[in-house]
Parts: structure tokens; sequence; C-alpha cells
């Protein structure tokens, strides 16, 4: 079962706080910042970059040791609105909290793509290597010179941000603790899934472009993708693929002939089977239908870099609308080689379609 996060007590009086106005009040929207970024970041490691989402538990113990701090500082104080006494009613942990929903972002990016940290706006990736060619020596002990190579990609990384007031009167109202609950799921998947994902996967669109010249035989198509892949020659005069794992890229529609791919190829060895094991990510991402990715998986060029991690940043005061501003605030960028991938097109309707066929014998 899904637990919710609780990131604010349900039963905290919040309109004390205003017993003591403004500098007590920002204090404590300082803290809720805190506890806010603390939330947003959970997929960001200390470094500023993404990783896999944890599990439900280890965000929820998380989120409570983030309050406990900030709980275990008011109470330390001998002056304020929020007194020693009411210390167990408000941070025991056996309070019975209303829940929100929380909000998953798609995050699926993170299966394939390389994740690197960036400390300047723009980076040039430089790539050397040595080009030499071994030839037999002769008497005369003669070897052929090569010479040093390279090869440059420049990678730009953009700041993106966004607002929201907080209002004094949510304080005097005591509605602030469960609207500001509901609110944190939200501003992260805004962050992460309708921005950085959605961006992502429209630049992989884009970037993917070379189609496999389709049989619609799938398991056949998915092999050809393969070896065109391995094949690849780059500038270097290296075949960069030729030993890589690779990686399927699909919307859900395409599950249901995808999983008999797979299922095909790991059972059934007296028909024709993938010459790779690739593993597959199912996206809403792509376009409903029944175009696919093959890409190498976790290419270092097919980059994620974070330059500036997700936080909550503020505050600063509004009169017009009697509130505090925060924003939330994050800089990365994302580059694809088109030459790291290829798309097909499959199209179940077709009178050839099949997933895979038996292999041909001769008579004996």
């Amino acid at each position: 079962m899904n637990k919710q996060p609780h990131l604010f007590k349900d039963d905290v009086d919040w309109s004390a706080l205003v017993d003591e106005s403004g500098p007590r009040v920002r204090q404590v929207l300082s803290e809720v910042c805190a506890v806010l970024t603390t939330y947003g970041r959970e997929y960001c490691d200390d470094r500023g970059l993404l990783n896999l989402p944890p599990s439900q538990e280890s965000r929820q113990i998380q989120q409570e040791q983030a309050w406990m701090a900030v709980g275990a500082r008011l109470a330390s104080e001998s002056t304020g609105a929020i007194t020693p006494d009411m210390t167990a009613n408000l941070f025991q942990r056996d309070i019975v909290r209303r829940g929100t929903k929380n909000y998953e972002p798609d995050m699926s990016f993170l299966n394939w793509c390389f994740q690197r940290k960036m400390t300047g706006e723009v980076e040039t990736r430089v790539e050397w290597d040595a080009y030499m060619e071994f030839v037999r020596m002769d008497q005369a002990g003669q070897v052929k010179m090569g010479y040093f190579a390279d090869a440059s990609a420049t990678m730009q990384n953009y700041e993106y941000g966004a607002g929201i007031p907080i209002k004094r009167t949510w304080f005097e109202t005591n509605t602030f603790g469960i609207r500001m609950e509901s609110l944190a799921p939200k501003f992260r998947w805004a962050y992460f899934d309708k921005l950085m994902s959605t961006t992502i996967y429209t630049a992989l669109q884009a970037a993917i472009t070379t189609d496999v010249a389709m049989t619609q035989n799938v398991i056949r198509d998915l092999n050809t993708a393969f070896a065109e892949l391995k094949r690849y020659e780059d500038s270097l005069h290296q075949f960069p693929f030729g030993n890589a794992s690779f990686h399927i890229i699909a919307p859900p529609e395409c599950s249901w002939w995808l999983n008999a791919v797979m299922a095909m190829s790991y059972t059934n060895l007296s028909r024709e089977v993938l010459d790779e094991r690739p593993a597959v990510t199912y996206t809403t991402k792509l376009p409903a239908g029944n175009t696919i990715y093959v890409v190498v998986d976790n290419y270092e060029r097919n980059e994620l870099g974070t330059r500036v991690p997700f936080g909550v940043y503020g505050t600063a005061d509004d009169i017009d609308t009697f509130a505090q501003k925060i924003t939330y605030r994050g800089a990365w960028g994302f580059q694809c080689v088109t030459a790291s991938g290829r798309r097909l097109i499959v199209n179940p309707a077709h009178a050839d379609f099949i997933i895979g066929g038996p292999f041909g014998y001769k008579a004996m």
C-alpha cells in the first residue's frame, strides 16, 4: 500500500505564531522552506545528482526527521509563542495526521541516461583517443606511427524557477499545515515530471530519428537495430557501441507485444530470439502508439547534467498580498547523441506482423 507523505502536523496551532508578528513568522517560514527543500530534493544526493526514488518508508523517515530538527530548536527556546509545554503535542511521532496524495514524478529517464555534475553554465566535453595501427615489424625494426585525436561536444544547462506566495492569513485560519502538505507533492511533481521528464523525452524524440527498415518481424527488426548500432563508426574510426548493452524505450501501449518478445527470447529456443538482452522502460512521456526507441544503455554522452540542485528559496515580503514569497529553482541540461539510437515503427496491423518466426531447417 502506498503510504502518504506527512510533512506538517495537522494539529499545530499555526495562528499562535501571529502573536509575535514579523521576524517570528519569517523565522518559521525559513524552516518551512528547509522542510520543503528536503522533500523536493529527495531524488538528489549531496552533489546535486539525481538518484532513483528511495522507498516510501525512507522518505517518510527523512521528512519526519527534518521536522523533528525544527521542533527541537523551537522547543529549546524559552520565549515565543510556541512554549515548552506544547512540545509533546507538536513533536511526538504517533500523532494521527491527515494524508495527501503523493504525486510520483516519471523518473524513468534515469534508467538509461548518464548523470554528471556541472559547474558552469556551458561546458565542453572532450573525448581523446589514440589512432594507431599495429604492423608486423621488418628486420629494421620499423613501426607505423599513429596520432592523437579528439572529438568534442558542448553542453549547456538552463536555470528554471517558479514561485508561490505563502499568505499570512493561512496562519490566522489554522489551515496552513494541511494546505502546505497538499502543495508540496505538487511542486515537486511539476519540476521533475512536468518540466524535466517531459523535456528529456521530447529531446529524445527529436534526436533519435534514424529509422530501421522494418520487416514487421519484431525480433528480427530489433536485432537489426542492435547490429546497426554495433556497426556505427565514429569520427575517430572506432566502433564505440561494438560491445554495448542496449535499452528499449517504449510507450505502455507496446507492452502487449514487447512483453511477448522478451518472454519468447528467454523461453522458446525453437524460434527466433533476441541477440541482446536489453532493458525495457515504459513511459507515458512518449506518444501513444507503436513507435519505440533502442538506445545505448547509460551512454556517457546521452547526458543529464545538474548545476543547481532543486531547492526552495525565500522569503521575500509581498505587501500587496500580505504574504511571503518563496521560489523553487534548479539548473540542469540534457543532450542526446543522434547516433546512439534507432527508431522502430511497429505496425501490428501489418499483414506480415509477427513477434518472431520459427527457425528454418533444411530437409534431411
